[in-house]
C-alpha cells in the first residue's frame, strides 16, 4: 500500500504532525516543506538512511521522499539539522515517531 504524508517544520513550532503509522511493506512519500530553510530542516530516519535537507518553503511545491517500509518497529524521526544551541528551549518539537506494524 502507498501512503501520503505531509510533513511541515515550522522554525518556531516544530513538526506539525508528530507521529506516522504504516505497515511493513508498504510505500511511503513525505512531502517536505519548513517557513525557513536558512536555519536548514531536514527528514532523519537513521534505520532508514534518511536525512534529507528540506529545500522547499511552498507546501504547494514539497520536496518529496519516496522509500518502502522494510522493518517493522518504532523508529524516530528528527531534524538532523538542529542544534540546542538554536532552540534553548528544547528540541521536544522537532522529534517524531514513525510506527511500522
Amino acid at each position: 500500500m502507498s501512503r501520503l504524508f505531509y510533513f511541515q517544520v515550522s522554525t518556531a513550532g516544530g513538526f506539525q504532525q508528530r507521529y506516522f503509522a504504516a505497515q511493513k511493506g508498504d510505500v511511503i512519500n513525505f512531502r517536505l516543506s519548513t517557513d525557513n530553510t536558512s536555519l536548514g530542516h531536514s527528514l532523519t530516519i537513521k534505520e532508514y538512511g534518511i536525512n534529507f535537507l528540506i529545500s522547499s518553503t511552498n507546501i504547494s511545491e514539497p520536496n518529496n521522499v519516496l522509500f518502502f517500509l522494510n522493518k517493522s518497529g518504532t523508529f524516530s524521526v528528527t531534524c538532523g539539522y538542529c542544534n540546542p544551541l538554536n532552540y534553548p528551549n528544547g528540541l521536544a518539537n522537532f522529534i517524531g515517531t514513525l510506527q511500522v506494524n
